[in-house]
């Protein structure tokens, strides 16, 4: 979520109407501390409800008058755009899974510092474009200049390092979660804007290149998406299992595999 107070507001609504009761029947519900000393501790509990997930013995099932369930696996964390769990943070493999971003985490407009460097980008002169080479730039005839990314200046050019600054925290957000060539995670991106060219220019290539005319908008249509992407990944997932039943199990004996 793009603030401290957002995501104040967040929980406050999930436990005002029952979300909060529902979603932690099926995940442990964390929240990123605004102090540095307890981030720790979050991670630690995060991590936790992870592995015991899949260790072999599992939690059994609970039973109620009325249903049967199963106790809660996994863990959901509510996280700060900028804060200090969404970036330089390592949550590989099933660590993380699924990225939701909620809305686009612009910087505080009002910020005089942002306002004065605002400022000094609009004073600088138009920056000329770069020739773009083809073929590794063996022949000069092949130089071509790049149309891709027009040059700007002035009033343009701070809305553009404004923008830049904003789409910059989701990719280092999205980032967090695929580590690896084998890692895998879905990513929501939850606001109208990133329908918007000019937006979805600015997120990181290795994401934009999966953004198609079928990516879904709507939550029918995105809800079976997502439940397609994990069956298809269900073999990655049985040997990440395996690996932490085996980790777990060691951890009760004391005893070390290296992977």
């Amino acid at each position: 979520v793009p603030s401290y107070s957002y995501e104040e507001e967040v929980y406050e609504h999930w436990k005002k109407n029952g979300f909060l009761e529902k979603i932690s029947k099926k995940k442990k519900v964390l929240r990123e501390p605004r102090g540095s000393g307890d981030t720790d501790k979050v991670l630690a509990e995060h991590s936790e409800a992870i592995e015991s997930n899949f260790a072999q013995h599992r939690q059994p099932l609970q039973s109620t008058q009325n249903t049967v369930q199963r106790a809660c696996t996994g863990s959901l964390i509510l996280c700060v755009v900028g804060g200090k769990l969404s970036e330089g943070i390592n949550f590989s493999d099933g660590l993380g899974r699924c990225v939701v971003v909620a809305g686009l985490p612009f910087a505080n407009a009002a910020d005089p510092q942002l306002q004065e460097k605002i400022k000094y980008i609009q004073k600088l002169p138009v920056a000329p474009q770069l020739p773009q080479l083809n073929d590794g730039g063996k022949k000069a005839s092949d130089v071509q200049v790049s149309t891709n990314k027009p040059a700007v200046g002035g009033k343009s050019a701070g809305q553009e390092f404004y923008q830049n600054m904003c789409l910059k925290a989701v990719n280092q957000c999205i980032g967090r979660a695929i580590r690896h060539v084998n890692d895998y995670a879905t990513i929501i991106l939850v606001d109208e804007r990133y329908k918007s060219e000019s937006v979805r220019g600015k997120i990181a290539g290795w994401i934009r290149r999966r953004i198609g005319p079928d990516s879904p908008t709507e939550f029918g249509k995105s809800y079976a998406k997502i439940a397609q992407f994990f069956k298809s990944k269900a073999a990655l997932q049985l040997a990440v299992e395996e690996k932490r039943r085996i980790r777990y199990e060691e951890s009760q004996t004391g005893s070390i595999t290296m992977f």
